[in-house]
């Protein structure tokens, strides 16, 4: 480190942070410098010093790095969404397997192997879903992201992580809205109505959701002629607009205040041979091609007699996809919409023995494991005792399949439990974890104990930190990342653990 005034140093880059920015050291202290790569020499401007560490900004690259490269994106380090476009793709795959396998290390405290993080096949153009914000330019309407750090809208005419396509889309929105006057929400003065929209690809339909501060009549007819017409060349027959409303006055996500103004409420999309019907709610993953080998990854590790519990289970995608393998699934699912699309794809595709429960996995996974529990240890009582003991969690679904037996055998029924977890960013909280681990404790005298979990995250940090909480039980056997998301610093991780 080499100081040139009071606020510049001139610095080289030992790593990549876990945002990609890169990490050198400064005054005995930790100073991130954004668009930095491992081996580069920089010029760097600090622009925040704090006690622990400081923040700095690229001057000039001294020396460059030989896996640097020009980005495609002319708003790339102006619009937040991408963080390593400048990162040829095969270094990516390296940061990102690094960082799972640093982070599980550094939290856990343990040696562990990580497989390399499989590609994604198109590493742009690779999103089936963007979510665009409104706002006003020289009186003008436009859309385009929010800066992750000075949150200033950035408007944008294409993303390269959406199809090209996507953004006649957005801009045959922007022309209907400009010429409707209808009104873009103020944050500053809190009046106006239409906040974002969001557009999601299934198949060959296209789901269109307005987010609007208060519920507004759109007349979309004309809009929805001029998206058919415009997107036949990309095999797209089929439009459904949505209307949704979020009423605080300073957030733009999506709410469950939702209303259909044009088409169905769910498209039907086949997938893994299964029919599904996705709603403009239901959460999906972003990465089609991913989202394929990841799940037939987690299929792998199904056997034909295994009982699987699926939390966090959305719209029943994986779960349907396990009950065509395991003996028994339940899928547990906290947001309506997504629970009815896992009720009419069971319904659809004839999975017998697949049961979805509408719930916080929170309260229903441990009352589920404790129910489980009951009925082994009371496998000798009566249908009524029976129905007492399992109330609260689907009984009927239990009484049809745990059979009455004298012999008090242990998993005669369940065979191997199998719980699947994908939860949110935040991983998944104490009580449950608490919960999985009463389940499987050694000394403990439940009869039923989960023999492998099948742990699916967003977030190494979170999932570190739940690895942490579950190693006195269970052993990690498998970590294999992959690029969800490709020029972004995010990464999807699967891993593997198996009753100690």
């Amino acid at each position: 480190m080499k100081n040139i005034s009071n606020n510049q140093v001139v610095v080289e880059i030992q790593n990549l942070g876990m945002n990609g920015e890169g990490v050198a050291r400064f005054n005995g202290k930790v100073l991130f410098i954004p668009f930095a790569l491992k081996g580069e020499i920089v010029l760097a401007e600090i622009v925040k010093n704090k006690s622990n560490f400081a923040i700095g900004k690229i001057i000039e690259i001294l020396k460059s790095s030989q896996y640097r490269i020009k980005p495609q994106c002319p708003y790339f380090m102006e619009c937040g969404g991408c963080s390593l476009q400048h990162l040829k793709y095969n270094q990516q795959l390296d940061f990102k397997t690094n960082l799972v396998c640093e982070t599980i290390q550094k939290i856990c405290k343990i040696s562990v192997n990580v497989c390399s993080c499989v590609p994604s096949l198109l590493d742009f153009n690779y999103r089936n879903k963007i979510t665009l914000y409104f706002g006003l330019l020289n009186n003008k309407v436009i859309l385009g992201y929010y800066h992750e750090k000075t949150k200033n809208l950035i408007s944008i005419e294409e993303c390269y992580l959406a199809p090209s396509w996507f953004m006649i889309v957005i801009k045959t929105i922007i022309d209907f809205v400009d010429s409707n006057n209808i009104r873009i929400y103020n944050y500053l003065n809190k009046t106006g109505y239409l906040k974002g929209v969001s557009v999601k690809i299934v198949g060959t339909s296209i789901l269109i959701t307005f987010i609007s501060f208060s519920k507004i009549n759109l007349k979309v007819n004309l809009l929805v002629d001029e998206l058919i017409n415009k997107l036949k060349l990309y095999k797209i027959n089929n439009v459904s607009i949505f209307l949704n409303v979020n009423s605080k006055e300073d957030t733009n996500f999506l709410t469950t205040e939702n209303y259909v103004i044009y088409g169905n409420n769910f498209v039907d999309y086949n997938q893994f041979g299964l029919t599904n019907k996705i709603g403009n709610l239901s959460f999906c993953q972003v990465n089609n091609d991913i989202k394929d080998k990841l799940y037939h990854s987690v299929l792998e590790q199904i056997n034909n007699d295994d009982f699987v519990i699926d939390a966090f289970s959305g719209t029943g995608q994986l779960s349907a996809l396990l009950a065509t393998k395991a003996k028994k699934v339940i899928g547990i699912e906290i947001v309506k919409q997504a629970w009815e699309s896992a009720e009419i794809l069971k319904k659809e595709n004839g999975l017998f023995n697949l049961e979805n429960i509408n719930g916080d996995c929170e309260i229903v996974l441990p009352q589920l494991l404790q129910n489980l529990n009951l009925l082994h240890k009371n496998n000798y009582v009566d249908a009524g005792s029976r129905n007492n003991q399992c109330n609260n969690v689907r009984d009927g679904f239990f009484n049809n399949y745990f059979e009455v037996k004298n012999d008090k055998s242990v998993n005669k029924n369940t065979g191997n439990i199998v719980l699947v977890l994908d939860p949110p960013r935040v991983g998944v909280l104490d009580n449950v974890l608490k919960a999985i681990n009463k389940c499987s404790q050694k000394n403990n005298n439940s009869l039923v104990k989960i023999n492998k979990i099948i742990y699916i995250s967003c977030n190494p940090v979170s999932l570190a930190k739940n690895l942490n909480s579950l190693l006195e039980n269970f052993k990690i056997e498998k970590i294999v990342p992959f690029d969800m998301f490709p020029q972004t610093s995010k990464v999807e991780t699967l891993v593997i653990l198996k009753s100690r």
